[in-house]
């Protein structure tokens, strides 16, 4: 079974080469073109045919169930205009590694090479977790993601007196007091016309915290942003969207094959 995972990870290395070609070109391009580079993550599942197709899973995209193959994308991005897969990983649950940990793997090996540190790392809310956000303060990065939610988050003080009314004597704490859930904290931003808030999590630390025009909370490790420019930012995200798109089309993954070598005994 390992054998289809081995084709894979040479096929990344296949992929990354050239990019990286065409990547140096970028480090010519100005400064302020350059703060729209980024590096997105995302999973999408990829249907296969035929029964020698070694490792495929059976899975559900919301709408079938599918044979097929889970993969973790790397994409990087330079506005809407260049856009290219970097690197990716299968998912296997047997292995107890989580796409989380597939994801933090990939970075880790991807940042170091690069010519030039991407303006973000932009991802959706299941990728936001201690383990990822670790291995993009590692390389000194700042990331934008969805928020759940439901998620608790303790409000700085300053701001917290802003969305209750409060005096607090210790405005540089962080205030847990009502209890705060993401949702509950943006209601009340709405009702005030508070755009952006300063939050702090447990399990992935301090942030900014605002909201979208689909009403979605978007979180982002770079404090200094406005809300327009945080909001733009994981927009930029879906850009990997049109990637899976072009690789559905364009690779024919429905005509791969698996040959075993035959014993001669």
């Amino acid at each position: 079974m390992d054998d289809i995972y081995c084709f894979f990870e040479r096929a990344s290395l296949k992929i990354i080469e050239p990019v990286l070609k065409e990547f140096k070109s970028l480090s010519t391009i100005s400064k302020e073109y350059r703060k729209s580079l980024i590096l997105s993550i995302d999973d999408t599942s990829l249907e296969v045919f035929g029964k020698n197709m070694q490792g495929a899973k059976k899975l559900h995209n919301g709408k079938k169930y599918f044979n097929g193959y889970h993969i973790v994308f790397i994409g990087l991005s330079l506005g809407k205009d260049f856009r290219i897969p970097i690197s990716f990983r299968i998912y296997r649950p047997d292995t107890g590694e989580t796409r989380i940990h597939l994801a933090a793997e990939m970075l880790d090996e991807i940042v170091p090479i690069l010519l030039i540190n991407p303006r973000m790392i932009a991802f959706d809310s299941l990728y936001l977790s201690k383990d990822l956000v670790g291995v993009i303060i590692k390389h000194g990065l700042t990331w934008v993601s969805k928020l759940k939610k439901n998620r608790i988050v303790g409000v700085s003080g300053n701001d917290y007196e802003k969305l209750t009314d409060q005096l607090l004597l210790f405005k540089d704490k962080f205030y847990y007091n009502l209890p705060f859930q993401a949702k509950v904290c943006v209601e009340r931003m709405k009702r005030l016309g508070i755009k952006i808030v300063h939050v702090l999590h447990k399990g992935i630390g301090e942030f900014a915290m605002t909201y979208n025009e689909e009403n979605s909370i978007i979180a982002c490790s770079d404090k200094k942003l406005r809300q327009k420019r945080i909001v733009w930012f994981y927009k930029l995200r879906w850009v990997i969207e049109e990637l899976f798109r072009i690789m559905k089309q364009c690779i024919a993954f429905t005509k791969v094959y698996y040959l075993e070598e035959m014993s001669s005994t």
